[in-house]
């Protein structure tokens, strides 16, 4: 695995030389890659979430966020892995996402800055055979160098290939998540019904997300859908001291409470019309009837 390290760590050295270079060539029609910072609201939120697990949270950089992480493996939700994993998606959810621009389109050159690298100045260059944003790079190289013709690219060209390379891997990305949430759905179907053990990650009035501990994906339980298909009487919504729970109270069994990191066994099964529906299984009698056992 080390040698998989040190080229993804010349890989990204090269990208970084490569955008450094064509910055100050082409100030006005470079394309680079910037990533902006979190938005402040979402970091506020999610240091509650950790403090509230005895971590303290650093938002100031990526690498700070991944050393808050870190320290959780040494801390009192060590033995606790979907915990970890939803931390991990939390952070994930905060950042901003990346995109491509041109250099004479944004004055302030801090607004250039790569926040999940940490660098000030980024691109894409070393993959020309699946990115298109790679071929231009390496064009704007090869003239800076002297090695290739000019290129004559103007700064609205170049806002225009940037604009059509960040849509273009945004519709991937949806076309990418799509297809697994199909192909989940008809290995579901094939099988039936796929037990897995979850933990809440979001509560909402009516419902609750949790992630599935060994596929790592995130589904929706609607409590309307647990009272008409499981042992849910009824359901109650409370908004305590900065955090959403739910109440829900089971057919001749203990009521539970839904707050985020509460363990859940999860059913999922497929409809006729391919929609997944996800059920959490009633807590037993000898159950806690509050959030499990997660420390404060």
């Amino acid at each position: 695995m080390v040698h998989f390290r040190l080229v993804e760590e010349f890989m990204l050295l090269a990208n970084m030389s490569v955008a450094k270079r064509l910055a100050e060539a082409f100030p006005e029609t470079a394309l680079l890659r910037r990533h902006p910072s979190p938005k402040e609201h979402l970091t506020e939120r999610l240091g509650e979430v950790m403090s509230s697990l005895g971590v303290s949270l650093d938002t100031k950089t990526a690498g700070n966020i991944q050393k808050s992480l870190q320290n959780i493996q040494q801390g009192p939700l060590q033995q606790y892995d979907l915990a970890q994993l939803i931390l991990t998606v939390y952070c994930t959810k905060i950042m901003e996402t990346a995109s491509y621009f041109c250099t004479g389109l944004l004055d302030d050159m801090e607004e250039w800055r790569h926040y999940a690298l940490n660098v000030a100045y980024y691109t894409h260059f070393t993959s020309p055979i699946r990115r298109y944003a790679d071929v231009v790079v390496h064009r704007l190289l090869a003239e800076c160098l002297d090695a290739g013709p000019k290129c004559s690219y103007t700064t609205q060209v170049v806002e225009a290939i940037a604009e059509n390379c960040n849509l273009r891997k945004k519709a991937a990305k949806l076309a990418d998540t799509a297809s697994r949430d199909l192909f989940f759905t008809l290995f579901i179907k094939e099988v039936k019904e796929v037990r897995d053990t979850g933990m809440v990650i979001q509560v909402l009035d009516k419902s609750f997300d949790v992630v599935l501990k060994h596929s790592g994906i995130i589904k929706r339980v609607y409590c309307e859908q647990l009272q008409k298909f499981a042992d849910l009487e009824y359901f109650e919504h409370r908004y305590v001291e900065g955090q959403h729970k739910l109440s829900l109270k089971w057919k001749g069994k203990l009521p539970q409470e839904m707050v985020v990191f509460t363990e859940v066994d999860v059913s999922l099964s497929v409809q006729d019309s391919l929609r997944t529906m996800v059920l959490i299984t009633s807590p037993t009698q000898n159950d806690t009837p509050t959030q499990n056992d997660t420390p404060s």
